[in-house]
């Protein structure tokens, strides 16, 4: 699991993510998820490697759905293709299943897939929330939808 931390900044539909090297808005991630958040709040994003992958044609420039990084490995696999990045001062693993050598380098948005994110408050790690849709459960322990109880 590749974990990010972040703070909160702001509240409701206009509530967004800070981490070093990281900004993007919670709304399109965790639709049903922004009233819970605090302004100021330590939380971290977690994202399996299999659920990013690279968009080489658009460096990010606060886009609601990329994550500007920097690719400083490509490890062709045979079967899968591994990509180490680092975004801000985390450093993050992408999968890609398949040989891939058209994989870029340096700076490069990673994309995640928007129904296979956590969202992790406090000291535990244990997921408060995964996007709608998205079935709980897995090393996380067992999180609950947003607003469930």
């Amino acid at each position: 699991m590749n974990l990010m931390r972040c703070r909160v900044a702001g509240t409701g539909t206009h509530a967004r993510l800070l981490g070093e090297g990281l900004e993007f808005e919670v709304h399109p991630f965790f639709p049903d998820m922004t009233r819970g958040l605090s302004d100021g709040e330590e939380v971290q994003i977690g994202v399996r490697p299999e659920h990013l992958s690279f968009d080489a044609e658009s460096p990010s420039q606060g886009k609601a759905v990329a994550i500007p990084s920097e690719v400083f490995t490509i490890e062709p696999m045979g079967a899968e293709t591994i990509g180490g990045c680092k975004v801000g001062v985390s450093l993050v693993t992408v999968r890609l299943f398949g040989d891939h050598p058209d994989v870029p380098s340096g700076k490069v948005d990673i994309v995640p897939n928007r129904k296979r994110l956590y969202l992790y408050k406090g000291q535990r790690l244990a997921a408060v929330a995964v996007h709608p849709g998205t079935r709980a459960g897995g090393a996380a322990g067992n999180p609950q939808r947003w607003g469930d109880t």
